[in-house]
């Protein structure tokens, strides 16, 4: 298994993959996930980590974002293709990603997981999150076409 920097040619594989996941979907009024062409940003950015695990093409990827000021990391989704979970892709792309966001000067990483998703949370307590309080109500807005739901 290669896990590698996602290139602008694993976008539109990457946005393929990522839209079929329904838990990635915060609200009805919002698209379930990225944009195509948010991703295709994304991947070109020094703030974002995008990481994809190949083997027999690309079996799963990572989001991560960077905020170089408060020094933080924010893992926005891992996805693993159903036919290769359990194999232990996710903790070696999440591994990769922690690995990175250090280099970058990352002194805090944070995420969020659905309610109920116990496999989520063990990936990342395995690799040393600590749980914390479970409250919040997702708001968002839209700024952009680009995000709502067509």
């Amino acid at each position: 298994m290669n896990i590698r920097r996602a290139v602008p040619e694993d976008t539109d594989t990457i946005y393929e993959l990522g839209r079929t996941v329904t838990e990635f979907a915060v609200t009805d009024n919002t698209v379930t996930f990225w944009p195509k062409t948010v991703l295709d940003r994304a991947v070109r950015s020094d703030d974002i980590v995008m990481l994809v695990a190949e083997d027999e093409g690309v079996e799963g990827f990572l989001i991560a974002q960077y905020n170089n000021g408060l020094r933080k990391g924010i893992i926005e989704n891992i996805y693993v293709h159903p036919d290769r979970r359990d194999l232990g892709i996710d903790d070696l792309l999440l591994k990769r990603a922690l690995e990175i966001l250090r280099e970058k000067g990352c002194e805090f990483v944070s995420t969020q997981v659905p309610s109920g998703a116990s496999s989520a949370v063990g990936l990342y307590e395995q690799n040393g999150f600590r749980r914390g309080e479970e409250f919040f109500i997702w708001l968002d807005r839209s700024l952009a076409d680009s995000y709502a739901k067509s």
